[in-house]
């Protein structure tokens, strides 16, 4: 189990709960790069790493903001948070009455009046927290594109795409993994992680954090099929979302005092 994953994945809502807002892009194809499509939906790892690496070639980060997770609709980010940090399911509630010793009604209403209280809180904090997520991403996305040219010179508009190495994986329900992007240039393949990306049923796969550079290919570490675990919620700062699930905490970057999102 991934306890520092922030995952978002929509599972059967239960009591209350809004109706989704849809946030589609246009069905476009860039002629510049047939291969890299404009899609409202992203299907798959691969074409989230290809839009990446491709937001990056032309320094564009509209297009990249648009792969954060924080692009998703607000009812969407909100209820889907929920049913991951305390779901409404049969499966939960039972697990919750044995735990706790209660009747299943009992941690029925339990679990519900958590939500309401945990939906209350986000939604007060959600519009700063979505702010300083993005700021968090244009600071990544830059300086991905200056260690490049630092450390390698790299002419982001003559990068291509080689492959992407992780694979991702499904626990109760939730989709996402750690990817690195293989880029070329030169001659010399380098990398970029894709740090705890996230799958969306409706929407598609999104980015949590990154991008990241992580150099020439063979210097790459760790491997992101086996991520070397980091507990966010103890880093400094104010947590924007905490959620538990048993002995497991999952959590949105942290705000520090200065702003720093860890």
């Amino acid at each position: 189990m991934k306890a520092v994953m922030f995952s978002l994945a929509l599972g059967l809502v239960v009591g209350c709960g809004k109706k989704e807002e849809t946030q589609l892009q246009g069905q476009t194809k860039d002629p510049a790069n047939p291969a890299v499509l404009n899609l409202g939906k992203i299907e798959s790892p691969e074409i989230l790493a290809k839009r990446t690496l491709d937001a990056l070639s032309k320094n564009d980060y509209p297009a990249l903001a648009k792969l954060g997770f924080e692009s998703l609709p607000k009812e969407a980010l909100i209820e889907t948070s929920l049913n991951i940090g305390n779901p409404l399911t049969q499966d939960n509630i039972k697990k919750t009455a044995q735990r706790l010793g209660i009747t299943e009604q009992q941690a029925r209403d339990q679990i519900s009046d958590k939500r309401l209280k945990e939906r209350a809180r986000m939604e007060g904090g959600f519009q700063e927290g979505i702010k300083q997520v993005s700021n968090k991403r244009k600071a990544s996305f830059e300086k991905v594109i200056s260690d490049g040219k630092k450390q390698a010179n790299i002419e982001w508009s003559k990068v291509s795409f080689v492959r992407l190495e992780g694979k991702p994986w499904e626990e109760k329900g939730v989709k996402g993994g750690d990817f690195f992007i293989i880029l070329a240039y030169d001659g010399s393949e380098f990398k970029i992680k894709l740090d705890d990306c996230i799958h969306h049923p409706k929407h598609g796969w999104f980015i949590m954090h990154g991008p990241d550079w992580h150099g020439a290919n063979e210097e790459a570490q760790p491997n992101p099929d086996e991520p070397e675990p980091i507990d966010e919620a103890k880093k400094p700062g104010t947590v924007l979302w905490e959620f538990e699930t048993g002995d497991i905490v999952r959590s949105s970057p942290a705000i520090g005092s200065d702003g720093t999102v860890y």
